[in-house]
């Protein structure tokens, strides 16, 4: 792995979603990637979490999005998101250097 590139996990709760996939610029768009599911040693938790680690170059921007359950798109409501120049809405994320 080269230097210049960090590792960073994204993750993705929800009660409903059965599957996640995580797309993104990192992949150059291309191909998802299934996103582990993690379980919570919480009980009461009823939401599914799901993780997956990316590898990226430091300081920089990621854009990425879930696709939950096969059919619909998902964003994570606590990070900003953007459109893009085809009109897409995306997650951004600035990755720092740790």
């Amino acid at each position: 792995m080269s230097r210049n590139l960090v590792e960073h996990t994204i993750t993705y709760s929800s009660a409903s979603a059965n599957s996640v996939k995580l797309v993104g610029n990192f992949g150059n768009w291309t191909g998802c990637v299934d996103m582990e599911k993690k379980k919570s040693e919480d009980t009461d938790d009823c939401m599914n979490h799901y993780h997956s680690r990316v590898f990226v170059p430091k300081g920089c921007t990621i854009q990425y999005k879930f696709f939950v359950n096969n059919k619909h798109w998902g964003f994570d409501p606590y990070i900003a998101s953007t459109v893009d120049d085809d009109g897409l809405c995306n997650v951004y994320l600035m990755v720092q250097v740790s």
